[in-house]
């Protein structure tokens, strides 16, 4: 219900909201209207809404980031909520529920291990001091929250050869006899099956063929492909689990004669192949991180002279639009005043920016300096079409100094 009410005012809103550029409006008002409501494009489904398709791509642009500054991630880690938890059960016990049925006691305590895991990672250093972390929640078929964690290590206590990496990933069965606890949580919670001959139509097989390359082959040492993946050590020690059978389902589009082109409807879209579990409903309404990631990262948009992406109700007077400060200055512009006013920030470009800066949005906005924290700067995407706009991307991660415009020109020879 939450959700639903603020698609139903995003959508409610699609008349009134508009953007649009600085330049244009300025235009529009020299040409003697002074009628906002008449310029600008519609809003659909802002990145500012979770989970929406704009909110996934900027969190995933986000992430790259992260590798741009850091390089590729050392250690991809799952954590996956499971109901067979002792707290669970404590929480349950003298009840005639089921886990199921407490879907916020699922939540918060995996919340509260999930919380414990990455300051046990950061804080102990158990993989190597992390310089930078992002995870993204999913949620199981079952509805049970799970975590997809990417870890950043500092170059010191970066994995060197293919031995080293022995000491932290296993992909063999435990001994059953010699660490049963150990052989029953990997057979339980990390093997799937069955498959192969047994099970043909399993979501795995694709012409009765394995789809995922399992299983891997057997290899008495660990070692490094040509393309730079680990090929995991997996001896045949005669060790194996017997798998039960699970249901599957699939949910495909028709695609019919009646819809060859159907009208964008980006809400709709959203409501037609969502599925929202009792969990995921609970992390929701909890305001639970979906997506997180340390550092920082500052979106920094760009733009030619002018044409600042502006953001106004349809009924504001043109006047009022074009004379607010917050309208007049972006975070671009707002560098370059600051090159203006402060020397030590020659050396830094755009990008590098927010290391050492933070803007503020006071009246007028502007950067100031850094007291405490750290963050990194990622320059808005731009497709390779717009070439202009594209080269300019390209060059701002790297020029630094610039106190205008003009200063971009004579460095670069752009023309605007």
């Amino acid at each position: 219900m939450v959700q639903s009410q603020r698609l139903y005012f995003i959508r409610g809103k699609q008349s009134e909201l508009r953007s649009d550029t600085y330049e244009s409006l300025r235009n529009l008002k020299t040409a003697g209207n002074s009628d906002a409501s008449t310029s600008g494009q519609r809003v659909i489904l802002p990145s500012s809404f979770t989970g929406g398709s704009r909110y996934t791509m900027q969190n995933y642009l986000d992430a790259m980031c992260l590798c741009r500054w850091y390089g590729y991630p050392d250690f991809f880690l799952t954590i996956t909520c499971n109901p067979g938890w002792p707290e669970v059960k404590r929480f349950l016990k003298d009840t005639n529920l089921n886990s199921e049925d407490g879907p916020d006691i699922l939540c918060r305590i995996f919340k509260m291990k999930l919380d414990s895991m990455i300051k046990l990672l950061k804080d102990k250093a158990l993989f190597g001091k992390i310089k930078a972390a992002v995870y993204t929640i999913e949620f199981q078929k079952r509805g049970l929250p799970h975590a997809h964690i990417c870890l950043f290590i500092a170059p010191e206590n970066k994995i060197h050869n293919p031995s080293h990496i022995d000491n932290f990933i296993s992909s063999e069965i435990p001994d059953k006899v010699t660490e049963p606890d150990l052989y029953q949580l990997v057979s339980d919670h990390m093997l799937h099956g069955p498959c192969g001959e047994a099970n043909p139509s399993c979501s795995c097989m694709i012409d009765r063929e394995y789809s995922k390359n399992f299983p891997k082959r057997f290899q008495n040492e660990t070692s490094i492909d040509s393309n730079g993946f680990p090929l995991y050590k997996r001896r045949d020690n005669g060790r194996y689990v017997v798998k039960k059978d699970r249901a599957t389902i699939s949910i495909v589009q028709n695609n019919t004669a009646d819809n060859e082109d159907p009208q964008v409807d980006e809400i709709k879209a959203f409501y037609d192949c969502r599925y929202l579990s009792a969990c995921e409903a609970a992390w929701r309404i909890f305001a639970f991180d979906v997506h997180y990631r340390v550092p920082a990262v500052t979106r920094l948009p760009f733009h030619l002279p002018g044409q600042q992406q502006i953001i106004y109700g349809p009924e504001e007077d043109i006047d009022d639009v074009l004379t607010k400060t917050s309208n007049s200055v972006s975070m671009f512009t707002g560098w370059m005043e600051a090159n203006r006013n402060y020397e030590h920030t020659w050396r830094l470009s755009y990008a590098e920016f927010p290391t050492q800066f933070v803007w503020k949005k006071t009246s007028p906005p502007k950067w100031v300096e850094r007291q405490s924290g750290f963050a990194i700067g990622r320059i808005h995407a731009v497709p390779a079409s717009f070439d202009e706009a594209y080269y300019l991307r390209i060059f701002l991660n790297n020029v630094k100094g610039p106190k205008c415009f003009e200063d971009i020109r004579t460095v670069d020879g752009i023309a605007f």
